[in-house]
């Protein structure tokens, strides 16, 4: 991804770009699904237009049906929870609402499959049977994010401790979520120790962040290949890639190797 979004900028086709990874088959990571609730919150009141939106949205970096279809039924939820505001349906109940939106696909079958299970399931047992994002991709992401959300579409706090639960790509899970949970609760359903431990966000389009990166002795190696001018992408021991902007947390991530310091200047973002 971090390929394909420089040759954008650089001026080439996103709609080629997109449509020719892995083969010409598309990517179907969840980064599509991770990034969508705003889009269903904003067009919440059609929700025809959420998943023309959705789908849209998706396009531009993940093409496989799998992913748009990840992408839509986040893009779903969060506008069903935005119109129910104040009425919080079951687990089931809300799940039975997003489905038919969601075009025919994994995702759709492991959603069925979530309505399926008791809310008194163990999360381990719930990520085993629909995914926890290990695999990084929308069909091993979306559903079991979908059921923590479900159950707890009043409690922003407890939606995410269920989520973290399920271990596996927590970031991802947490965020799609988080991102449908909020809608439903609010700014204000969100724990003031939460909001108040976020890292700092950029103040300006030419400010310089530094972030820090886990690198091991192959991807130096990599590194040096490339004149010393790019991180390469992760390597297949690295299933997730974490830019953190703390050094101290940085440190702390389980990687063999030295800890490698990129500055990124955001206004190339």
């Amino acid at each position: 991804m971090h390929r394909l979004l420089t040759q954008i900028r650089n001026g080439e086709s996103w709609q080629k770009l997109a449509s020719s990874l892995f083969n010409g088959q598309g990517s179907y990571g969840n980064g599509a699904a991770m990034r969508v609730a705003p889009i269903g919150a904003f067009f919440a009141e059609d929700l025809d237009l959420v998943v023309k939106q959705a789908q849209a949205s998706a396009e531009i970096t993940h093409t496989h049906p799998e992913a748009i279809a990840g992408a839509i039924a986040v893009a779903v939820a969060a506008a069903w929870a935005a119109r129910l505001q104040g009425s919080i349906p079951s687990k089931q109940e809300f799940l039975n609402l997003v489905l038919p939106y969601v075009p025919e696909s994994e995702v759709s079958s492991k959603i069925r499959r979530a309505c399926d299970l008791s809310e008194r399931t163990p999360v381990e047992l719930a990520a085993t049977l629909l995914g926890n994002g290990t695999h990084v991709s929308a069909q091993d992401t979306v559903p079991f994010a979908l059921w923590c959300a479900a159950q707890h579409l009043d409690n922003y706090e407890e939606a995410l401790w269920l989520t973290v639960s399920g271990l596996g790509d927590r970031d991802t899970t947490c965020a799609i979520a988080g991102g449908i949970v909020a809608v439903s609760t609010g700014v204000s359903g969100i724990p003031t120790a939460w909001v108040q431990a976020r890292e700092p966000l950029p103040k300006g389009d030419k400010e310089t962040i530094t972030l820090f990166r886990p690198t091991g002795p192959k991807e130096l190696v990599l590194i040096k290949e490339s004149g010393d001018r790019e991180f390469p992408p992760r390597l297949p021991e690295q299933p997730i890639f974490y830019p953190v902007l703390n050094e101290e947390y940085a440190h702390k991530l389980p990687v063999t190797g030295m800890r490698q310091v990129l500055t990124q200047d955001t206004s190339a973002m």
